[in-house]
């Protein structure tokens, strides 16, 4: 699909980027910074391309995420490593996304797409709306390409106009940066606390569901009580969660061959 042909096209954009920065002469370093704006740009283009064509897809939206996450992770620690920003946004940052994707995984596992796993009105307004999609996009293109011009100016000629403007912008572009971070932060929490609240009641679901089946198992007379307390307990009164499935699998099998379901 074309979208997702745009979203891999970041990638080498994004190195083409970094090397031109950190290699470059000036004048590569001022085509590095065009070349990052371009790849951030891309993000809200292949977005529009998907919707517009009808090729959404669970995949394109995990790619589209993955692109986000190597942009950000690899510029923030690219400008901590120069000195521009201080090393704590890259560590709040990858402690973060490694948060976020960890949970959205469970959803993505279950089919859902990354942005469709929210079912609050804030959560959703804080991690899919518009308006705060838009904000933390143009934070991050300030962040970005406003560092990147700084490395870039900094590094020319003494008599060029823009190495004088170069140290004054340096400071507001910090606190660009750590609005961005909190922008990060706030966009995350409704990922991890719905994530949370999603595994609290997958998992008292999935107790009342064993134990159903072991008052089934019990009363047809072929999981004892003996049985049922010493896999839930142990003999010394700690418990054996491996045991616990082994005998608990076998009860439930004695049940249907009773029942003749199998």
């Amino acid at each position: 699909m074309l979208a997702n042909w745009i979203t891999l096209s970041r990638f080498p954009l994004l190195l083409l980027s970094i090397l031109a920065l950190y290699l470059g002469s000036p004048r590569a370093r001022l085509a590095g910074a065009a070349l990052l704006f371009l790849g951030l740009m891309l993000d809200t283009v292949d977005g529009m391309v998907a919707r517009k064509t009808g090729q959404t897809s669970l995949f394109g939206s995990v790619l589209d995420i993955a692109a986000d996450r190597v942009y950000e992770l690899v510029l923030w620690v690219y400008f901590a490593g120069l000195g521009m920003i201080p090393t704590a946004i890259p560590l709040i940052v990858v402690v973060r996304t490694s948060l976020t994707d960890a949970f959205r995984s469970i959803g993505i596992g279950e089919g859902a797409a990354p942005f469709a796993q929210h079912h609050t009105a804030l959560g959703r307004f804080l991690v899919g709306s518009t308006w705060m999609r838009t904000g933390y996009s143009v934070a991050k293109v300030t962040s970005f390409c406003g560092l990147a011009l700084v490395q870039a100016f900094s590094g020319l000629p003494a008599e060029a106009a823009p190495v004088g403007a170069a140290a004054p912008m340096l400071a507001p572009l910090r606190m660009i940066a750590w609005l961005t971070v909190l922008l990060c932060i706030v966009r995350g929490l409704p990922v991890i606390v719905g994530s949370l609240r999603r595994l609290g009641g997958s998992c008292q679901r999935a107790d009342a569901h064993l134990q159903g089946v072991e008052e089934r198992a019990r009363r047809a007379g072929h999981l004892s009580n003996g049985v049922v307390e010493r896999v839930l307990v142990g003999p010394r009164g700690r418990a054996k969660p491996a045991d616990f499935a082994n005998e608990l699998k076998r009860g439930v099998m004695q049940f249907l061959i009773a029942r003749q379901m199998i």
